[in-house]
């Protein structure tokens, strides 16, 4: 039996304890599917997932939230917006990006009260293809339940349940306060 993955988990526990800023002697070993093959990491799987776009919160007081989360971690807000779920304020830093809404009753939230919920709600990924990362997405057991806006417009999201019931989506065009953004087909 190979223990390799074992090995290389002990040097990691070492260099932590040391505090070593010393890389790693060599790469890390890729995981492994039940049925052997490598499962590469995200971001070197083409056409799957380009970055983590946002995680999204729902609050109480979308003004007083925005300004706390700005003051506390120096994020850049946009103007307050309306879709047609929820009032949304997004900020970022150019690389984290978190979206506060405010929905306005379920359609489009998923919760049964969309409207008297408070917390994390969903995280979204910017990937290459629509289509194909809702084929893997699919394949893996997660179910399609809202599109907000239409597909190739600017803010469109397409949104899913992992087979937990959590709630994430994904988006071609990126996250508009970054440099990942790109411009809408419309």
């Amino acid at each position: 039996m190979d223990r390799t993955w074992l090995r290389t988990l002990a040097e990691r526990i070492a260099r932590r304890r040391s505090l070593s800023t010393a890389p790693p002697a060599r790469p890390p070993v890729p995981l492994r599917r039940a049925h052997g093959r490598d499962q590469m990491p995200p971001e070197t799987r083409e056409g799957v997932i380009t970055r983590l776009r946002h995680v999204a919160l729902v609050v109480k007081d979308i003004e007083k939230s925005a300004a706390f989360y700005a003051r506390a971690f120096g994020l850049t807000r946009t103007e307050r917006s309306e879709s047609a779920t929820a009032h949304r304020i997004f900020l970022s830093n150019g690389e984290v990006n978190l979206a506060l809404l405010q929905y306005k009753g379920t359609k489009g939230s998923g919760l049964a009260d969309g409207g008297g919920f408070v917390g994390a709600h969903h995280f979204g990924f910017q990937v290459d293809d629509l289509a194909e990362a809702q084929r893997a997405i699919e394949a893996a057991g997660g179910q399609h339940f809202f599109d907000l806006g239409q597909e190739g417009d600017d803010g469109f999201e397409r949104k899913f349940r992992d087979p937990d019931g959590i709630i994430f989506d994904i988006n071609t065009q990126g996250w508009e306060l970054t440099s990942g953004k790109k411009p809408s087909a419309s």
